[in-house]
């Protein structure tokens, strides 16, 4: 069985196996993709073209509505070959669904950010158009299942499908973390930077010599001594933060899709405890207690509390990022991803 699969026109997807040749990513292809070649699909991937006519053409309707409309008529006769068409989002997947369904494979898509925005009356008649026309919707929290059943999707054709990381190269560093230095990263729109900052301050009231290390591209400037690191960190970089942090801290807004799951997977994989804000569907990544510990978001008290609880009592913190790295060996590795997508591929090309 053929899969053509889709990922939006920023991933160069022969960029990325150079760079992972190089050690400077993890996975041979984005999301662990390639793994469906174990599960009885043989991938393709689509190549973006960012320099073609017609790439130029549709980039002010593209800006607009946040859609790559050219994924629709690129590499059409690749997509034709396929048994099944999977685009990791929806910017590239509802696009695709518009397509003659007479003459295309069934498209399965990914959605993400569709449930969490509030959208202009228009863009939600093409969001719910392209959704309903789409074989299959693929969701990494079960926070977003009501919303989607809402949206029209019927509930056989909405699959939750857990994200994964890849546990062969994110894995435990040897020697020990540095003492109270707590480490965040990501670029999520719903990253709660604020209550972070807030939580630290009440930390480094209580804990001498706490700090915060944060690597991401979008955090706002934190007071010294606080590291921001604005750079496209690479692999190595993110090991080598990851290893040295006591905990690893995720505040995020009130949303649906998860924010902050591939972070908390990555030092979870590590056997970096983890604290991260409850929002819906995190519950399925994180034991609360045991492999991790959700905090109620925006709340820089309880974040607080649960960071000096795991500075000031480092084993259990090392107990627990034990229990997070076999959580994700047991149902998180991209491997598994992988194996879900397929299930959810085979059953829409029986359908079809």
């Amino acid at each position: 069985m053929r899969v053509y699969i889709q990922y939006d026109r920023k991933m160069d997807v022969t960029s990325w196996a150079e760079s992972y040749q190089a050690g400077t990513v993890p996975d041979e292809m984005p999301y662990g993709l390639h793994h469906l070649r174990e599960c009885g699909w043989e991938p393709s991937f689509r190549h973006a073209r960012s320099s073609t006519i017609l790439t130029r053409a549709m980039k002010p309707v593209e800006s607009r509505l946040g859609l790559d409309v050219a994924a629709l008529v690129e590499e059409k006769r690749k997509r034709r070959q396929a048994d099944v068409v999977f685009s990791w989002n929806e910017g590239v997947g509802f696009p695709t669904a518009w397509g003659p369904r007479v003459r295309e494979p069934p498209s399965v898509t990914g959605c993400i950010w569709a449930t969490d925005q509030a959208m202009p009356s228009l863009m939600e008649r093409v969001i719910r158009h392209s959704l309903r026309r789409s074989a299959g919707v693929v969701l990494l929290s079960s926070g977003q299942l009501p919303r989607i059943l809402e949206m029209g999707v019927e509930r056989d054709r909405a699959h939750v499908v857990s994200m994964g990381v890849d546990s062969d190269r994110f894995v435990p560093l040897a020697g020990d973390p540095t003492p109270s230095m707590v480490m965040s990263a990501g670029n999520d729109q719903h990253r709660d930077w604020a209550t972070l900052a807030r939580a630290m301050k009440i930390v480094r009231s209580r804990e001498k010599g706490a700090s915060l290390t944060v690597l991401s591209q979008r955090a706002p400037d934190f007071d010294l001594p606080d590291i921001v690191r604005r750079n496209h960190a690479t692999l190595p970089e993110i090991r080598t933060a990851y290893g040295q942090a006591s905990v690893v801290a995720i505040a995020s807004h009130a949303n649906l899709h998860a924010s902050g799951v591939t972070v908390c997977l990555e030092a979870m994989a590590m056997a970096r405890p983890v604290i991260i804000s409850n929002t819906p569907g995190i519950e399925t990544y994180v034991v609360d207690g045991e492999t991790g510990i959700l905090v109620p978001p925006g709340d820089p008290q309880a974040l607080a509390d649960a960071l000096l609880r795991l500075l000031r009592h480092p084993e259990v913190a090392r107990q627990m990022g034990l229990q997070g790295r076999e959580r994700v060996l047991s149902r998180f590795t991209t491997r598994h991803q992988a194996a879900a997508l397929a299930e959810v591929f085979f059953s829409v090309a029986s359908d079809d």
